[in-house]
């Protein structure tokens, strides 16, 4: 299996069927680092709902998209109230794979530049964020990793996974 850069094609905020003026309730904008599909993730969870997903992509290459700071961008421009961000629910935006780091900072650095407040739920490691100027003052920002099971039960449900001990004591 290879990493691969892709372009994503078309925007990456997606409001339908949502807007209506009857909506009561908040959602955030989701943008995905990679497409779904069981290629798209190295922590191989036996419970992450997108691997199978109707609407997944098997490529037998890992894909990340390339141009998605390009993309949120136009977007960006297009509105005047920006909901919060999550990133990449559909796969893990802090995976140990280079190019999708490189891709993920320079969406961070984008979001932060217009001011946006996002959040990142991870089993990986967040210290490359610490490499770009002004992330950790920035706010408002979440940035969680997952608590798993015991070691044998973390085995058997995310093989791929870094124990949530090895997580926390290299960040």
């Amino acid at each position: 299996m290879s990493i691969r850069l892709i372009a994503k094609k078309g925007s990456t905020f997606h409001d339908f069927p949502y807007s209506s003026p009857e909506r009561k309730c908040f959602h955030c904008w989701i943008i995905n680092v990679t497409p779904p599909g069981p290629n798209q993730c190295l922590h191989s969870d036996v419970y992450w709902y997108a691997r199978e997903a109707i609407y997944s992509n098997y490529s037998e290459d890992t894909l990340v998209y390339s141009n998605l700071p390009e993309l949120v961008e136009r977007d960006l421009k297009k509105l005047t109230l920006c909901p919060p961000v999550s990133l990449s629910n559909v796969s893990d935006p802090c995976q140990d794979i280079p190019e999708l780091k490189e891709e993920v900072k320079r969406l961070i650095r984008l979001l932060m530049d217009y001011g946006v407040s996002f959040f990142i739920t991870t089993k990986g490691n967040l210290s490359f964020l610490l490499e770009l100027p002004g992330f950790v003052t920035h706010k408002p920002k979440l940035m969680a990793s997952t608590i798993e099971v015991t070691p044998e039960i973390h085995r058997l449900l995310s093989p791929g996974a870094r124990s949530f001990d090895t997580r926390r004591v290299s960040g």
